[in-house]
């Protein structure tokens, strides 16, 4: 078992080891005064590290809901997908990106597309929320599978019947992916980042009792679904945010807690911050090679993800079958 310093240590050099070599480069070191102070473009401060800062956070972002609703519900194969939050944020990103030129709205699609994915993907958790306070985690994931597809039929149906020539971008942003995001997607996402790690190091403990059934629970004087409906109306809050401002990008949430996991052995604590820190590395690593894989042409991110993600899960399937 690693130790714990030394592993914490390892973690914060890993995120913090790109800071080293910005560092270390004059020539990044002055074109970034110049992009500061004049906002002179560079393709490194305009283009790339507002790339690399998104999915730097929203990957910790998804890796954390997976974990949270894993350890929650008790369930291997629970991700954010069962929330009905991807399937949400794509339709709310479907009206935000069809609807206005359908009705002659004065909206504009880039300004409308994080609110209506956002507000979408917050809805869509409604009716599992109140599920989950109501019944058991078993009836809570079929409700989200129920829910899921629901809105998956909406948006395809909204695509395949107005989508009026915007039919490519709306399946664009479904596939998953950071190309075009910028700086505005960092500052909209920074604050929800930060509340989440402040709403993961405040449900650490209670991560410990939510194992249990409800009897054990009661003995000890805790109400088991109450504390299921926080950390899973918690989680939404996580979750929203990151697919408004990336796309629904799959197997994130899914595969990164168990990697984690199987390296920390029973650890909570260590598995919860490898988490968040391969949940990171690994969307930044998918975004990269989904840059440079077919250059000049650009592949999704939630392509290269489901590639890496889909034989991890079918390992899991049989581990847990």
């Amino acid at each position: 078992m690693v130790r714990s310093l030394p592993f914490y240590l390892i973690c914060s050099l890993v995120l913090f080891a790109p800071l080293a070599y910005i560092g270390t480069s004059q020539e990044l070191m002055s074109s970034g005064l110049a992009f500061i102070e004049r906002g002179t473009y560079h393709p490194f401060w305009s283009l790339s590290l507002p790339r690399i800062i998104l999915a730097l956070l929203a990957g910790f972002m998804l890796a954390a809901s997976g974990y949270l609703l894993q350890t929650t519900l008790k369930n291997p194969l629970a991700d954010s997908g069962i929330l009905g939050v991807n399937a949400g944020a794509s339709l709310g990103a479907v009206c935000a990106l069809l609807l206005p030129s359908w009705f002659g709205w004065s909206i504009s699609a880039e300004n409308a597309l994080i609110a209506f994915s956002m507000a979408g993907g917050l809805l869509s958790s409604v009716p599992i929320l109140i599920v989950s306070r109501l019944s058991s985690s078993s009836l809570t994931l079929l409700t989200g599978v129920a829910v899921t597809a629901i809105l998956s039929a909406c948006s395809s149906a909204l695509i395949f019947t107005i989508g009026q020539g915007r039919t490519d971008l709306a399946l664009q942003w479904m596939a998953g992916g950071l190309y075009g995001r910028g700086w505005e997607q960092v500052l909209y996402l920074l604050p929800w980042a930060i509340f989440a790690l402040g709403f993961i190091a405040l449900m650490f403990i209670p991560l410990k009792w939510v194992r249990y059934d409800d009897s054990t629970l009661r003995g000890v004087g805790i109400k088991g679904p109450q504390l299921r409906v926080i950390i899973l109306i918690g989680t939404a809050l996580i979750t929203a945010p990151a697919v408004s401002a990336i796309g629904p990008i799959g197997f994130i949430g899914l595969v990164i807690p168990h990697m984690a996991r199987l390296i920390c052995k029973n650890s909570p604590g260590q598995s919860l911050v490898l988490t968040l820190v391969l949940g990171s590395l690994f969307l930044a690593v998918s975004d990269l090679l989904a840059r440079t894989l077919l250059y000049p042409t650009e592949i999704p991110a939630g392509v290269i993800t489901a590639l890496c993600g889909v034989p991890f899960f079918l390992f899991l399937l049989r581990k847990n079958s």
